[in-house]
């Protein structure tokens, strides 16, 4: 039973129950796909390398280990960010009565 439901008065008749569309969907999925492909090369990247001494990029040298936490770190944020997402629309109710507008978020 969702918030619309609770909170209907007596006589009052249910007309149109929606949510958000998919395609607020869009946002989190292209950001958490902008942090999860460097992370997992990353990953990837710290696994091949592991044995040697390091990468060397641009003028710098990044350890295996190093690659290792930002890749974790990066996937982890993808995750949230694609979760977050998931969450806020899912959490969102709308209806329609015959007497008035619901809209329930958060």
């Amino acid at each position: 039973m969702g918030y619309v439901d609770r909170n209907l008065v007596p006589g009052e008749t249910l007309l149109y129950r929606t949510r958000h569309h998919w395609l607020v969907l869009v946002g989190p999925v292209v950001g958490g796909l902008s942090l999860l492909v460097p992370g997992v090369a990353l990953l990837m990247e710290a696994l091949a390398t592991r044995e040697s001494a390091g990468l060397v990029v641009g003028s710098a040298t990044i350890s295996p280990k190093a690659m290792a936490i930002i890749g974790a770190i990066l996937v982890v944020a993808a995750v949230i960010t694609f979760s977050y997402g998931v969450a806020k629309r899912n959490a969102t109710e709308m209806a329609v009565t015959d007497r008035r507008v619901l809209i329930k978020t958060g």
